[in-house]
């Protein structure tokens, strides 16, 4: 998740009191895993998109947080003055992500894409350690999320119908958002321990790409041509010109 930079807290009455809460938030994040699988469907005549792509992904979100100041303890009603309270979470994101892609191709191997797409995605067996007993207004994490995504990778293709990319997505907008009381303005972030974060991922994809290819058929005519023999001249070297294609140079319309 983004979101690294630390943001101040004060909060306080104005008769001249203590503040009830003055000091700063310090957020760590930390890479976690991510793996998933899914499926293309590749657009023989494409005209804005190329390619729509459904997938189920699963990671791990983990975040620290970190409160150096004072603050009054609800509890007690003692004014606790100078501490360190630390915070952090970590669960297992599960979700599902529908993505529509355009390509721009470079190369004949070498293309980049952008996409944009929806996706759901929800919290599993989280873990929250809390050293901030007292602290006034403790964060509500938010467990799920209908959001909308933005993509953009680079893709190289190993041979033909083999495919290695490199995505980068994160949401541009979150149809569901609770609120929080520490949360800072954001359409794409989400509350997630004492503040808002903005969901991101990194992802290596290995695509298998599957033609379905026609054989030729010698058996019925044309309009101008009288059908062929079966097993004549003709299609005995198919084969061989079949071969000689494959030695030709890739176009860049090969790309899908």
């Amino acid at each position: 998740m983004f979101g690294n930079q630390p943001w101040d807290v004060n909060i306080g009455p104005l008769d001249g009191s203590p503040s009830t809460i003055n000091g700063t938030w310090t957020p760590t994040n930390k890479i976690g895993w991510l793996a998933g699988v899914g499926g293309l469907y590749v657009f023989e005549d494409p005209i804005l998109i190329d390619r729509v792509g459904l997938s189920l992904i699963g990671g791990n979100r983990q975040i620290t947080e970190q409160f150096s100041g004072s603050y009054l303890n609800t509890y007690s009603a003692f004014y606790v003055e100078d501490t360190t309270l630390n915070t952090s979470r970590s669960a297992i994101n599960i979700g599902v992500a529908l993505t529509a892609f355009h390509t721009f191709t470079i190369s004949p191997d070498l293309f980049i894409e952008s996409g944009l797409g929806v996706s759901y995605k929800r919290d599993f067996w989280s873990q929250t350690m809390l050293d901030s007993a007292g602290y006034m207004y403790q964060g509500e994490p938010q467990i799920q999320t209908i959001s909308l995504e933005a993509n953009i990778g680079v893709g190289v293709m190993m041979w033909k119908g083999r495919f290695l990319r490199l995505n980068f997505t994160t949401d541009l907008l979150q149809f569901i958002k609770n609120e929080s009381a520490n949360n800072r303005n954001g359409s794409a972030t989400i509350p997630w321990m004492m503040t808002d974060y903005r969901p991101y991922r990194v992802v290596i994809n290995y695509d298998i790409h599957f033609k379905r290819k026609g054989g030729k058929n010698c058996a019925n005519p044309n309009h101008t041509e009288k059908a062929r023999e079966l097993f004549g001249e003709d299609m005995r070297n198919h084969r061989k010109a079949k071969n000689n294609n494959k030695k030709k140079k890739k176009r860049r319309k090969d790309i899908y």
